[in-house]
């Protein structure tokens, strides 16, 4: 899940070491991206230390709403790093055991180079949905689901798919964390500008 041994937390945590320096192809990310990058990890790195819901703290009816914070990491076919943070909304349906989610209003930068200098943050329109999601796949406290979704921004198409496993935290319930990076699971899938991208990871919590 997303906590401080997680690729897009180290990717991250890379990130915020740039703060107030330069890096070798142009400036640190401005400091309001390199703040939400310290909240995403700082408070996923302190959910991952939750314990996971208890079986018999689990509801069977109803539904909650989770929001919090997204984070996504991809490399190009020329080999940049592309970091993406966003907002995540997550809805529970108990009753349904189902899960699906939003994650959206991403901003992002691209190191070393790419399509612009590092460290200038873009906006990025567009959703990456979702869907499909169950609840109590291999026990009462954990859900699965697919992702996928298209981002634009900075004259960048980004594309991405893939699936995501995760927990509910704490009893009674106090969050969620997803990650793509979970045991078992084929690594997602994507483009950038319509070339292939690699080492494409996305986390999320909410609480």
């Amino acid at each position: 899940m997303v906590g401080s041994g997680t690729r897009v937390c180290m990717v991250f945590a890379g990130l915020m070491a740039l703060s107030g320096c330069q890096s070798s192809t142009g400036p640190a990310p401005e400091p309001g991206f390199t703040q939400e990058a310290h909240s995403f990890v700082d408070t996923g790195t302190q959910l991952s230390g939750v314990f996971n819901t208890a079986f018999t703290g689990m509801p069977v009816s109803g539904s909650a709403r989770f929001v919090g914070q997204s984070g996504m990491v991809m490399t190009s076919a020329a080999g940049d790093d592309y970091l993406f943070l966003g907002d995540a909304a997550m809805l529970a349906d108990f009753q349904n055991a189902t899960m699906a989610g939003t994650m959206g209003s991403f901003r992002g930068v691209v190191l070393p180079g790419g399509a612009g200098p590092a460290g200038v943050v873009t906006d990025y329109a567009g959703t990456i949905l979702l869907s499909g999601g169950s609840i109590g796949v291999a026990r009462p406290n954990d859900f699965d689901g697919d992702f996928a979704g298209t981002l634009t921004g900075g004259g960048n198409v980004i594309f991405v798919t893939g699936d995501i496993y995760g927990d509910f935290k704490g009893t009674p319930i106090r969050a969620v964390m997803g990650s793509s990076s979970a045991a078992g699971l084929i690594p997602p899938t994507g483009t950038i500008n319509g070339l292939p991208a690699s080492n494409i990871f996305l986390d999320f919590w909410a609480k």
